[in-house]
């Protein structure tokens, strides 16, 4: 049983749970096939897959003072990750855009190099 179909099961029992009446087999059976085609729907609208995904936490901007021998609270972590994470995220796209450059460039040169030495 896979995942979805596990989470398919559970959501079921609860519903039965709730119910009145019993229900018999085909009842369940009939709950379970509308939330199947239901997940389905869900999954197949589901976003292109992403790459490079990055999140700071408070104990990340602890950690980091740390190791500057920086004395900081934990209420002073979460206000600066506040203040800053505009300038944070601008970092980061940056960043990536860049890598995403270099390597679109070395793909440029290695296809540039194939085709000059035939």
């Amino acid at each position: 049983m896979d995942a979805i179909e596990q989470v398919i099961d559970d959501f079921v029992c609860k519903m039965v749970e709730l119910c009145e009446e019993p229900l018999d087999g085909d009842e369940t059976e009939h709950i379970a096939e509308e939330v199947r085609e239901k997940l389905d729907t869900v999954f197949a609208n589901e976003p292109a897959k992403r790459y490079g995904q990055i999140s700071w936490s408070v104990q990340d901007v602890l950690e980091e003072a740390e190791s500057l021998d920086i004395a900081i609270t934990e209420e002073r972590a979460e206000e600066i990750l506040s203040e800053y994470a505009g300038k944070i995220t601008e970092a980061m796209l940056e960043a990536g855009w860049f890598v995403i450059r270099e390597a679109l460039l070395q793909e440029h040169y290695k296809e540039k190099e194939g085709k000059d030495a035939a």
